[in-house]
């Protein structure tokens, strides 16, 4: 390399330099807090290649731009070519100038200061556009190496320098520069300096020991400086020259956020996989990486294009390109849900993306995105265009460090926050599959094929009877008087023998598989302590009594699941066996986490209200492990925790943290330890983790929050799950519209579920448990078993088929269909209406079989 050519480069390089008394060649920034290991050195490299990298198999052809780093897929399927950003990106009228370089950016990387304050540092404006990235290949794989930052020119020249050394560079010079050279210096002198002066200014120029020294001064111009520049290199000042002016101490500024992010490309098949190695993102303390999205904008759709984002709403949403609803919220959803070890001041609602996925359809083509490796620090994220860009985009975006804030006293209003010691390990994995049609259900077929081989306990259901679920509510807490005091005790709302004769009549009603959740029947009911021993609730009766419960339940050929929560501390203290200071999580800040109920009025932490407080991972897996020797040693045929596959959260006590991937991994490993141990394992919502081991998963939301944004329900998830995992929504008696919920467990192929008690319901006033007015047995249970022989009936013989087919007949009438021909047509509507030849009733529905069908 040429001198002039090293200078160039090194103006760059040296623009980044990271001092701490010591200076380094190249980039060195150090990593740090309490607790926190030093950061490995940034090593940008400066490209200026013009190639293209090419990875292909039968299926794609992957060409990235050497130039850009911007790179095309072509499905060989369908010939679509699919760009990692989207083409005129630099002409959107919308956009301003930082969205245009966001839109042309395949990262976006988020970082917080110390107090909290975020700057969004894309990878086209801080890297891309400066050339600072370096890329290898070899026939199976792309690695870009990216340095993100601002970079400023840096100048060969002494920043501080002993007056001895620049008397010798001066003489070389004529006597007007020289002048004009020291008219940007100041001079200091140790011995006419106070000896607080001296102190203040030997921290930046330790040089400043061996005698008088020149300090360039802050506010001298750039063009200054570089024709400053060639006057040292002729009066013979030297790269070495300038090492060991920085090496003695010169008192260069500190780097400002710069990052080091690598991204992955490879091919798998049909698949694109990204892949982004957390152990190849550096950083400073003082600037933490907090977000990263990855591709944000691969597949945007244009204003002229035609097509779809989906995204995992419920059962899936589509989002049309293009739809103009730009005065309404973008969509977001957290992955698995929010963090209980986050803190957070106010709830309005919370949205929640049960399976790690969403899409893109566009021209007759389509991808799926499956998000793999720390998919649980995931948020997908959805928007149109009109409102900031021309272009439709949906994306994950990662959190990489999470923080809370603390206050440093009560006399400041400065607050600090505390972020995570270190990153978590492994890597930030997405998977792209190419799917070369525009049908929804064909993406969910796609899903399910990639589930099952992911997932090897996703394997065909045996039993072709819908399933029908019955949760029984033991007892609930209620102040009452005793011995005129107010305590809290519990307070039985259905008995062991009650439950038992519920169970033998529910199980009746059709030939239907039951499965009976109990739950309040431990600890103290509903608002159970911990479950660090078991005892039953004696209100409900003796202990005998539950073991008659359970062999009663068998004998009816129900399935009898003990419920229980376990990750929760509720009303609980030392006699309970639980020390919040040993067994609570803590959040970044080192407290216990302590939840405190939200307003439904005002939607802020209801602070004076008791907490509860949320369980170290192990310790909740502990709860789990006696929840379950329990339910075996009683002959139940399973458990039921009230919050695995609901709510992930992590703990960030830095003695012993757990991130929230670690304890999704403790839940999924404790859920096949507990299903080869013969436990059934019944579970609310169903997150992905919790779908391979489960028995049944009730409460899934079948639609989904009706956001302004979306266009269509699917069922997306539904399609790719039916056959596979029995599932039920919402309990139809607790539901706001049973009907409602009837008719889309039919539409998409659920089973049913209800929550019985035997008392009724005034037994709840002056309670927190108002929501079970419809539960009572009594009242329910001849519209309950009505509604299950006939939908038992209709629906024989589906649960364990695959759907292969769902369309809107309009209307208010859809279709779906099943492997072996049959189809179930579901009307929506106030009145009867007639689809394809076939009457269906209004708000009905009814199911064709091969042999009748039209």
């Amino acid at each position: 390399m040429s001198r002039t050519a090293r200078k160039v480069l090194l103006r760059v390089v040296l623009a980044l330099v990271a001092l701490g008394g010591v200076a380094y060649l190249g980039w060195r920034l150090y990593g740090g807090g309490a607790g926190a290991p030093a950061q490995s050195g940034i090593n940008p490299s400066f490209s200026s290649d013009t190639s293209e990298y090419v990875l292909e198999n039968e299926h794609l052809r992957l060409a990235l731009d050497g130039a850009t780093t911007h790179f095309t897929v072509t499905s060989k399927a369908d010939g679509h070519i699919w760009n990692s950003v989207p083409a005129g990106a630099d002409t959107d009228p919308i956009a301003l100038a930082g969205t245009r370089n966001l839109l042309k950016s395949t990262l976006a990387l988020t970082y917080s200061t110390r107090n909290g304050t975020r700057t969004l540092f894309d990878n086209f404006e801080y890297s891309i556009r400066n050339q600072v990235y370096e890329i290898e290949a070899d026939e199976s794989r792309i690695r870009v190496d990216y340095t993100l930052g601002r970079i400023a020119r840096a100048f060969i020249i002494p920043t501080a320098v002993t007056v001895e050394r620049m008397n010798g560079f001066l003489a070389q010079m004529t006597q007007a520069q020289s002048r004009k050279i020291l008219d940007s210096y100041r001079k200091y002198d140790p011995d006419r300096l106070s000896q607080d002066q001296k102190a203040e200014l030997l921290r930046p120029y330790p040089i400043l020991e061996q005698g008088p020294i020149y300090v360039l001064r802050d506010n001298a111009r750039d063009f200054l400086k570089a024709e400053f520049e060639d006057l040292f290199e002729a009066a013979g000042y030297t790269y070495d020259d300038y090492l060991q002016d920085q090496a003695a101490g010169s008192g260069a500024a500190r780097a400002g956020a710069v990052f080091s992010v690598s991204v992955e490309y490879t091919l798998q098949g049909r698949d694109l996989v990204v892949s982004v190695p957390l152990d190849s993102i550096k950083y400073s303390a003082d600037f933490q990486p907090v977000r990263l999205g990855v591709l944000p904008n691969f597949g945007a759709g244009g204003v002229q294009d035609e097509g779809y984002m989906l995204v995992p709403e419920g059962g899936g949403a589509l989002i049309r390109f293009n739809n103009g609803k730009t005065a309404q919220n973008n969509y977001y959803a957290d992955v698995y849900g929010w963090d209980h070890a986050v803190s957070r001041k106010v709830l309005v609602h919370e949205p929640v993306a049960r399976l790690p996925v969403f899409g893109v359809a566009s021209g007759g083509s389509a991808f799926l995105c499956m998000l793999e490796e720390q998919a649980s620090g995931a948020s997908i994220a959805a928007d149109v265009s009109g409102r900031n860009t021309s272009f439709n985009t949906v994306s994950a975006t990662y959190t990489l460090l999470r923080s809370d804030a603390f206050n440093v006293t009560d006399r400041t209003i400065e607050t600090i926050y505390m972020y995570e010691a270190t990153l978590p390990k492994g890597a930030l994995r997405q998977r792209y599959r190419f799917v070369p049609t525009g049908d929804p259900v064909e993406l969910a077929k796609a899903y399910r094929e990639y589930l099952v081989s992911r997932y090897p306990g996703l394997t065909p259901l045996e039993d072709g009877r819908a399933p029908v679920a019955v949760e029984i509510l033991g007892a609930i807490d209620k102040v009452q008087q005793r011995a005129g005091i107010p305590v809290s005790a519990p307070v039985r709302l259905t008995g062991w023998d009650e439950a038992l004769g519920m169970i033998r009549e529910a199980a009746s009603w059709a030939d239907a598989r039951l499965h009976v959740r109990l739950s309040g029947w431990m600890n103290g009911g509903l608002n159970q302590k911990l479950a660090s021993a078991v005892r039953p609730v004696t209100q409900l009766g003796s202990v005998s009594g539950l073991d008659a419960l359970a062999r009663g339940a068998n004998d009816a050929g129900a399935r009898l699941y003990l419920g229980g929560i376990t990750q929760y501390a509720l009303d609980s203290g030392i006699l309970d066996g639980f020390l919040y200071v040993r067994d609570a999580a803590r959040f970044t800040t080192r407290e216990a986490v302590a939840l405190h109920p939200y307003s439904v009025i005002w939607y802020g932490l209801m602070e004076l209200y008791d907490p509860h407080w949320l369980l170290k991972p192990r310790v909740a897996a502990t709860m789990a492990d006696n929840l379950a020797s329990y339910a075996r040693a009683k002959g139940a045929a399973g458990i039921a925790p009230e919050d695995y596959g609901l709510l992930l959260s992590a703990d960030y006590d830095p003695k012993d943290t757990v991130t929230r991937e670690e304890a999704m991994g403790m839940q999924a490993a404790q859920a096949k330890a507990i299903a080869d141990s013969g436990l059934g394992l019944m579970v609310r919502g169903g997150n992905l983790y919790a779908l391979e081991h489960a028995d049944l998963v009730t409460d899934m939301d079948l639609r989904g929050v009706p956001y302004a944004i979306l266009d269509e329900a699917v069922p997306f998830a539904q399609v790719a799950l039916h056959g596979l995992v029995p599932y039920t929504g919402r309990a139809l008696n607790m539901a706001a519209d049973p009907r409602e919920e009837l008719l889309l467990s039919a539409q998409r192929g659920a089973g049913l579920y209800y929550v019985f008690m035997a008392e009724r319901p005034d037994i709840l006033h002056d309670t927190d448990y108002a929501m079970f007015y419809g539960a009572t047995w009594d009242v329910a249970r001849e519209r309950a078993e009505e509604t299950v022989r006939d939908y038992a009936a209709k629906m024989d013989g589906l649960a364990n088929l695959a759907i292969t087919g769902f369309r809107d007949l309009g209307n208010g009438v859809t279709e779906t269909a099943y492997e072996g021909g049959a189809r179930v047509l579901v009307n929506f509507a106030n009145e009867a209406r007639t689809a394809g030849g076939v009457a269906v009733p209004a708000r009905d529905f009814v199911t064709l079989r091969p042999e009748a069908a039209p």
